[in-house]
């Protein structure tokens, strides 16, 4: 009897307890460092996305530690210093964006591409606004639209370019669902490395199916190394990271919930 006691204070008590200790420094933390998202709508790329990545990596290791949380980041030698990529991220949580990419390697810096929806959620909006292209996943001419924006933002700018090409959120028990083309497209188009890079356990502060929930988990990203685009297709460049993606998650998967 005392320990499903344990148990439920734990699954149902304890969470919310974090997530009002949690809305109690998020609130301050996004009042200090929303006027800067403001400010990097009015200036000019490269310099918005380079200021854009300091600044949310400030922000989110501010909310990390307090939260109790942490990310640890595997396989940095994967990335060469000053080489643009196109990185191909898995896609589990609402916030992959701010736990992933403020923590990549890339000096430069890295734009990522986003649903035009984001702009309804408070906070995020203007964030999102600062650093994404915007996407209506339901809108052809959106979509055509949004690859020759990130195609002139590689080719002129020489940043790097993050796309989930998962699409939207992976809410099924397998690794990876299937891969769209338009990351692998633009790779083949501009010459560009896929950067494969996979996310562990970025639901465990935030599972997607609890209200006003925040518990302490230690996530993991983890930097593969890059596939080629040369001499290859479109198709098989995406079953090839594909491939790789999901053989390597489904691996890892398993020893951490050995571990844990």
């Amino acid at each position: 009897m005392i320990l499903s006691q344990k148990g439920w204070f734990r699954a149902h008590i304890a969470p919310r307890i974090f997530g009002l200790w949690g809305l109690l420094f998020f609130v301050p933390l996004t009042i200090i460092f929303y006027p800067f998202y403001i400010f990097f709508l009015f200036i000019p790329d490269p310099y918005k996305t380079y200021w854009h990545k300091k600044t949310t990596y400030l922000y989110m290791s501010c909310f990390l530690t307090l939260s109790g949380c942490r990310m640890k980041v595997y396989g940095k030698e994967n990335i060469k210093k000053d080489v643009q990529y196109i990185i191909a991220f898995n896609h589990n949580s609402f916030m992959d964006v701010m736990f992933g990419l403020p923590f990549l390697p890339i000096i430069k810096g890295t734009k990522f591409l986003s649903k035009k929806s984001m702009m309804l959620v408070p906070f995020l909006n203007i964030i999102f606004a600062s650093g994404a292209v915007l996407i209506d996943r339901k809108s052809k001419e959106s979509r055509n639209t949004s690859i020759v924006k990130m195609k002139y933002i590689l080719e002129n700018y020489k940043l790097s370019m993050a796309i989930y090409p998962e699409g939207s959120r992976n809410r099924t028990d397998v690794p990876l669902t299937k891969f769209y083309n338009g990351a692998f497209t633009i790779a083949v188009e501009t010459k560009l490395q896929i950067l494969p890079v996979l996310l562990f356990n970025t639901t465990e502060p935030f599972p997607p199916d609890k209200f006003f929930y925040l518990w302490p988990a230690n996530m993991e990203m983890h930097i593969l190394p890059p596939h080629d685009p040369y001499n290859i297709d479109v198709e098989q460049l995406r079953d090839n990271v594909f491939h790789t993606m999901y053989t390597y998650y489904e691996k890892h998967d398993k020893v951490l919930s050995k571990n844990n």
